[in-house]
């Protein structure tokens, strides 16, 4: 009976947060490609890619062919090579560098100057090349301020991706994790990607590694419970090596019998994928 009355109340609770923008469409097959991509044909078969927008491809011609293009846009870390790094650091709202990506630096999600550069320039100029909208990364790392004592830091951050949504009404918004925000940020998204369901990366050793059973089961049934709660579709992203088809082949195999279409790539995502779908 208890458990019963919690899913009803989980039900009821993802249909009010969800709002205006619920989701009943899947999205079909779907990359994430940071390597510049030669032609558009190349990923023929795919409904959505989220691309590095200056590695694209035309993105005319990738629309024509049915493809949705996105464009990838940080909200919690800036990498060096992005060409505002040093605008960023000079105004002090870059905090230290990423653990896992150390050429990236945390930005504070609490400052009106990165609000103002994400929805006044950085989004716009995605829109202006032809991106269809964009693959919101590094949400994360808002939490893990908030954790450490940055007050205010994941509702900044909520407030960001509330923001863009209202600049970008007709964009298709993914965000790539930021779990820990979703009953803010889901009326204000198109998709959620989850990382690591069925695989895992080991920063420490580079090792790609298969998740046991049990917590694979654990991360199944937190994917059906986003999907059923926000009513969003939810995307797996998975890592393994480039070589490693019967780690990729097992990857599709048990997504697909949890009734997910996962995109499985090298932790750097650098790199196209061998077969269209």
């Amino acid at each position: 009976m208890y458990q019963h009355t919690l899913t009803g109340l989980l039900a009821w609770a993802g249909a009010f947060l969800c709002g205006a923008r619920c989701h009943s469409a899947d999205v079909g097959q779907w990359a994430v490609v940071y390597a510049p991509v030669p032609e558009p044909a190349v990923l023929a078969g795919y409904d959505v890619v989220a691309l590095e927008p200056d590695h694209a491809p035309d993105l005319a011609a990738l629309r024509k062919q049915g493809t949705r293009p996105l464009g990838y846009l940080s909200l919690g870390q800036i990498h060096r090579s992005r060409p505002y790094w040093e605008d960023a650091r000079a105004a002090g709202i870059l905090l230290d560098a990423s653990p896992t990506w150390p050429d990236a630096w945390r930005v504070d999600p609490r400052s009106g100057l990165w609000r103002a550069l994400v929805v006044n320039d950085l989004a716009p100029a995605i829109t202006a090349r032809g991106f269809q909208g964009f693959l919101l990364d590094t949400l994360d790392d808002a939490a893990a301020l908030e954790h450490a004592g940055a007050a205010g830091a994941m509702a900044a951050m909520s407030d960001l991706v509330a923001d863009l949504r209202r600049r970008q009404p007709g964009a298709f918004i993914v965000a790539n994790g930021g779990l820990a925000l979703l009953s803010s940020i889901a009326p204000h998204i198109d998709a959620v990607i989850v990382e690591s369901v069925w695989t895992n990366y080991d920063f420490s050793s580079g090792a790609y590694l298969r998740r046991t059973a049990g917590e694979a089961a654990l991360r199944e049934a937190l994917l059906r419970d986003v999907r059923d709660r926000y009513r969003l579709p939810v995307l797996p992203l998975e890592y393994a090596e480039r070589d490693d088809e019967a780690t990729r082949t097992w990857v599709r195999e048990a997504a697909s019998r949890a009734g997910f279409r996962p995109y499985v790539a090298t932790i750097s995502l650098d790199r196209l994928p061998e077969v269209a779908p």
